[in-house]
C-alpha cells in the first residue's frame, strides 16, 4: 500500500463525440508498509512519487469503448480508432516516461488491432518498447471465431557507467534488466453458451533471450491448451 497518496481522474468527450480524452494526476509519500506475521516493515525512502498522464482518443468511423472486448460474436459495423496516451512517472529510484499508441479496426466478420508500448526511463537511460498485433475472424456467427497474435518485448540494457557495477546489469539484485522476448499465437474459439462462455484450443510458440544467470534455462516453448471459460 502507498501512503499519502491523492490522485484525480478526468474523462470526457469532445464535440460530437469524435473526440475524447482521460487525464489524471496522482502523487504520495511513496512509503510502503506491511504488516506480516505480527511484524511491522516500513520503507525509510521519502523520495516523493507522482505521476500525471493522459489519453486522447479520435474515432474515425463509429465508435469504440476501450472496455470492447475483441471477442467478435456477430458481425458488427465499421469502426476505425485511434488511442494515444503518455504520462510522467516518478518513483522513489526512477524516473521516465511512458507511451502507448493502439488502433483498431472492425468491420462486418473482422478485427485487427495494433498496440505500441514504451518506456525511456532517465536515471539508468534504459529504453524498453513493445508491441502486440491481433486479428480475429468470425467464421461462424454466434458460434466460431479465428484469432492469432503476434508480439515482442525488446527491452535494452542500461546505461551503467555512472552506477556501481554489481547494482545494475543481468547479474544485478537492485536493477535487472528484463529478458527480451517474441511470441505468435493461434486460436479457436467456440461460443456454446451465448457470448460469455467459450471453449477454447489455443497454441503459443515464444521465444526468450538467452538467461546469462541461467545458461540451461529454455530459448523456446511451444505450449498447446485447452480451454473453458465463463466471462463475466
Amino acid at each position: 500500500v502507498t501512503t499519502g497518496m491523492i490522485d484525480y481522474h478526468g474523462a470526457g468527450p469532445f464535440g460530437d463525440g469524435t473526440l475524447s480524452y482521460r487525464a489524471y494526476v496522482a502523487g504520495g509519500s511513496g512509503d510502503t508498509t506491511g504488516n506480516v506475521g505480527g511484524s511491522f516493515f516500513r520503507n525509510s525512502d521519502r523520495n516523493f512519487t507522482y505521476t500525471a498522464g493522459g489519453t486522447l482518443q479520435i474515432n474515425i468511423a463509429g465508435r469504440y469503448n476501450r472496455l470492447d472486448s475483441p471477442f467478435l460474436y456477430t458481425p458488427a459495423p465499421l469502426t476505425i480508432a485511434v488511442i494515444a496516451g503518455v504520462k510522467w512517472d516518478q518513483r522513489a529510484l526512477e524516473r521516465y516516461i511512458a507511451w502507448n499508441a493502439f488502433f483498431v479496426t472492425r468491420y462486418s466478420r473482422f478485427i485487427f488491432t495494433l498496440d505500441h508500448y514504451g518506456k525511456q526511463e532517465f536515471e539508468l537511460g534504459a529504453f524498453a518498447p513493445s508491441f502486440v498485433a491481433q486479428l480475429g475472424v468470425l467464421i461462424v456467427p454466434k458460434l466460431f471465431l479465428l484469432a492469432a497474435d503476434v508480439g515482442g518485448f525488446y527491452p535494452q540494457a542500461p546505461s551503467c557507467a555512472d552506477v556501481v557495477p554489481d547494482t545494475c546489469g543481468y547479474s544485478s539484485s537492485t536493477i535487472r534488466r528484463p529478458l527480451q522476448e517474441f511470441q505468435f499465437r493461434f486460436g479457436a474459439h467456440l461460443y456454446w453458451y451465448k457470448n460469455i462462455a467459450l471453449a477454447s484450443l489455443v497454441y503459443s510458440n515464444r521465444t526468450i533471450e538467452a538467461n546469462p544467470d541461467n545458461l540451461a534455462a529454455p530459448t523456446n516453448e511451444q505450449v498447446g491448451r485447452f480451454e473453458l471459460q465463463f466471462r463475466f
